[in-house]
C-alpha cells in the first residue's frame, strides 16, 4: 500500500488519495495510435514531459485545437511540442504526434477539506460526488479530522451508490463536528475575554464559566493570549508539511487532481473605537497600553514561506489543484467585531492553484463550487516535449504555453523539474 500523503492544514482536513493499479484509456476507435507521426524510441517515449493545458473560450472548453495550434516556451525558449492527445476523464478523443505508447489515465482525487462548521450542501456534494463524478478505476481514501476512510476500488462497482453516499455523509458530518470541537471552544473563549477587555457586559448574551467579574485587564490580557496561541496551532500552515505534500505527489502515478475546500475564518477583535479609547485611558500604565499594543499585533497574520519555492514543488507535481474557497459572512455579535483571518491560506493555496493550472473558485455553496472544479478538471490536452539539451537546465523550467487562436485563456502548470541536465 502506497504511504499516505499527510495532513497539512491542522485537525479540520479531508484527505482523499487515490492509489491502485493504472486504469487503461478508453480509445474511441481501434488503431488510433498510428496517428503518431514522428518516429521515436520507447526510451525517448519514457523521457517525454507531459503538461496538462486547458484552453477556454468565454468559458468554455475548446476541442477542435490541433498540435500546430500551440506555442511552448520553456526557460522562455520556444519549443514545439511533439505529441497532443485530447482527454475527457478516462477517454482519449483525439491523439496526434509522438506520445507514450502506454497511457496512465488513471485518477488520483485528493480532496482537502478545512471546515470549521458542517455545512448542509456538503450533503449533495458527496452524492454528486458518488454519483456523477467518480468512475470504475477511481479510488478514493477519505481522512477526515478524526479518522482515516480507505473505500475499496470495487466498491464503486458493487456497493448500491445510496448506500455509499449515506456512509461517507454520516461518517464526514460526525467527523467534521467532533473534530472541531477544541477549535470552536476555544473561538468562544475569545469571544468571552474580548467582551470583557472592551467592557462589554458578558452575562446578557452568554455565561462566564465561571470567571469573576473582577478579574483584572491583565489577567484578561494574558487568558486572551493563551488562548489565541492554542487557536493558532491548530490551523498553523507548516511549510515543510506543503513541500512534503507535493514532493508525495510528484510520485503518485496516474492523472492526478487536488480540491483543497476551504471555509472562512473569523477572529474576535477589539474594535478600533475601543481599542483607542483603552490606549487614551490607560495612557499613564505601560505595561497595560504595552499588551494592548501586542494584542493588535497578533490580529495581523504574517507569512514567510518561500512562494516561489511552493509553485515550483507543486507544478513539478503534475497535479492541478484547485483552491475552493467557502465563502460565508461574518457573524454579528453583540459587543465584538468579527474580523476574518482567512489571507494567509488564501494567498498561499491561490498561488499554488495558478502554478498548477488549476481553478482558484470563491462560493458560499460547496456542492456548486466542487461541481464546477470537477468540470473543468475532467477535459484537457496532454501536450509531450521533447528534452532538449541545450535549452533545459538541471531543477526547475518555467513554462509558458499560447494558442495561436486570439482571445482564449489557456490554463497550464507554472513549469517542471528535471533531475539532471539534458
Amino acid at each position: 500500500m502506497r504511504q499516505k500523503l499527510k495532513s497539512i492544514l491542522g485537525v479540520c482536513l479531508l484527505v482523499i488519495i487515490a492509489a491502485g493499479e493504472p486504469v487503461a484509456a478508453n480509445h474511441p476507435a481501434e488503431g488510433l495510435k498510428a496517428a503518431s507521426t514522428l518516429p521515436t524510441t520507447k526510451a525517448a517515449e519514457e523521457r517525454l514531459v507531459p503538461l496538462a493545458v486547458r484552453v477556454y473560450d468565454s468559458g468554455e472548453f475548446v476541442t477542435d485545437l490541433s498540435l500546430d495550434d500551440f506555442d511552448v516556451a520553456v526557460e522562455a525558449t520556444l519549443q514545439k511540442p511533439v505529441g497532443l492527445v485530447l482527454i475527457n476523464k478516462q477517454t482519449v478523443e483525439r491523439q496526434e504526434g509522438t506520445t507514450p505508447e502506454a497511457l496512465d489515465l488513471s485518477r488520483r482525487i485528493i480532496i482537502l477539506m478545512q471546515m470549521i462548521d458542517y455545512h448542509p450542501q456538503l450533503a449533495q456534494a458527496i452524492q454528486d460526488l458518488f454519483e456523477t463524478e467518480l468512475m470504475p478505476g477511481d479510488i478514493l481514501e477519505l481522512q477526515t479530522p478524526m479518522k482515516s476512510y480507505r473505500l475499496n476500488p470495487k466498491a464503486l462497482e458493487r456497493a448500491p451508490k445510496p448506500e455509499l453516499v449515506r456512509n461517507t455523509l454520516e461518517l464526514v458530518r460526525k467527523d467534521i463536528l467532533q473534530g472541531n470541537m477544541l477549535y470552536n471552544s476555544l473561538l468562544n473563549e475569545l469571544k468571552r475575554f474580548v467582551r470583557r477587555i472592551g467592557g462589554v457586559n458578558p452575562m446578557a448574551a452568554e455565561e462566564l464559566d465561571g470567571v469573576s467579574e473582577d478579574l483584572g485587564l491583565p489577567f484578561l490580557f494574558q487568558s486572551y493570549r493563551t488562548n489565541m496561541q492554542k487557536l493558532e496551532a491548530l490551523r498553523r500552515i507548516d511549510e515543510r508539511r506543503l513541500i512534503q505534500f507535493a514532493e508525495a505527489l510528484e510520485t503518485q502515478p496516474g492523472q492526478k487532481f487536488v480540491f483543497f475546500v476551504y471555509q472562512r475564518e473569523f477572529l474576535p477583535e477589539i474594535s478600533p473605537m475601543k481599542m483607542n479609547e483603552l490606549m487614551t485611558m490607560y495612557q499613564d500604565e505601560p505595561n497595560i497600553v504595552g499588551d494592548l499594543q501586542e494584542l493588535f499585533h497578533q490580529f495581523h497574520r504574517e507569512t514567510s514561506f518561500d512562494l516561489p519555492a511552493l509553485e515550483a514543488s507543486y507544478a513539478s507535481a503534475n497535479a492541478q489543484v484547485n483552491f475552493l474557497f467557502l465563502n460565508k459572512d461574518a457573524p454579528k455579535i453583540a459587543g465584538l467585531v468579527m474580523r476574518e483571518r482567512s489571507e494567509d491560506v488564501f494567498k498561499i493555496m491561490s498561488k499554488i492553484a495558478q502554478a498548477t493550472g488549476g481553478v482558484v473558485d470563491a462560493s458560499q455553496n460547496p456542492e456548486a463550487s466542487l461541481r464546477k472544479a470537477f468540470s473543468q478538471a475532467e477535459r484537457y490536452y496532454l501536450l509531450y516535449l521533447q528534452p532538449q539539451p541545450d535549452g533545459w537546465k538541471r531543477g526547475f523550467n518555467s513554462v509558458s504555453v499560447k494558442t495561436r487562436r486570439p482571445n482564449l485563456t489557456v490554463l497550464t502548470r507554472a513549469g517542471f523539474s528535471t533531475a539532471a541536465a539534458f
